[in-house]
């Protein structure tokens, strides 16, 4: 059996001459919003990976959010030497792959705490974009928040929390039945079968966050109903509990 070379060149390309893949069975319209404020405050760092056609083999979102931008061209990596059959392993594989990473939510909060959001829409304006775009380009309103991530308004406002709020929270257990249903359909997919000892538990179907006071209420005076209304007005339902766990 002969070997072949599989080689790869990096381009800027039109994008007029970039072609989807017309079976894509990812659907990504939602990604596409995110994306392209992503792409406008960071630069176009990802590039699109096409065959020698032109046809995508990974990255129909960012080709969507950079015509959504407006961009003339897209920075590009052309694989050369694939068939057929690996290029459509690797369609699947590129996208399948990317769900089976999970988030580590106290590391994820530091992050994002971090980020200086008016600084980054300034240096959003400092990027040179060069052939990628026609000059002063009109761009399209961003949103310089969390959103801009790719994080629902639900997500966002529960990590966008000052430090009176963050203080409070210190003094609550809380759980995400969100997170909790994440975490529980994991576990389910990595355990060895069972005996069938009857029904499984129901969880509870609500997407409220459950804060359980770390002690009695007369240890709390009114800061559970201040951090109730503060957490409402970031539009986060909850259900306070009393009492130790």
């Amino acid at each position: 059996m002969n070997k072949h070379l599989i080689k790869r060149e990096l381009i800027d390309k039109p994008l007029n001459e970039i072609k989807p893949y017309d079976r894509n069975p990812r659907k990504n319209d939602k990604a596409v919003e995110p994306l392209a404020q992503s792409i406008r405050a960071n630069g176009f760092n990802a590039p699109i990976i096409i065959d020698e056609n032109g046809v995508i083999l990974a990255g129909h979102t960012r080709h969507k959010a950079a015509k959504r931008l407006g961009l003339k061209s897209a920075p590009c990596i052309v694989i050369y030497g694939l068939s057929e059959n690996q290029k459509k392993a690797y369609r699947i594989a590129d996208n399948k792959i990317n769900e089976l990473a999970k988030w580590d939510f106290s590391e994820l909060d530091s992050e994002l705490a971090d980020i200086d959001w008016a600084a980054l829409e300034a240096e959003a304006e400092d990027i040179d974009w060069g052939e990628l775009a026609d000059g002063d380009i009109a761009w399209p309103d961003m949103s310089w928040d969390m959103k801009a991530l790719g994080f629902t308004e639900h997500e966002a406002a529960g990590m966008q929390m000052d430090a009176e709020v963050g203080a409070m929270l210190d003094r609550f257990e809380f759980t995400s039945p969100v997170r909790e249903r994440e975490q529980q359909r994991e576990d389910e997919a990595n355990a060895e079968p069972e005996d069938d000892d009857g029904p499984a538990e129901e969880s509870v179907d609500t997407d409220s966050v459950i804060f359980t006071a770390k002690g009695k209420y007369q240890d709390f005076g009114e800061d559970f109903w201040k951090l109730a209304g503060e957490l409402y007005a970031r539009g986060i339902k909850t259900d306070m509990k009393w009492g130790k766990k």
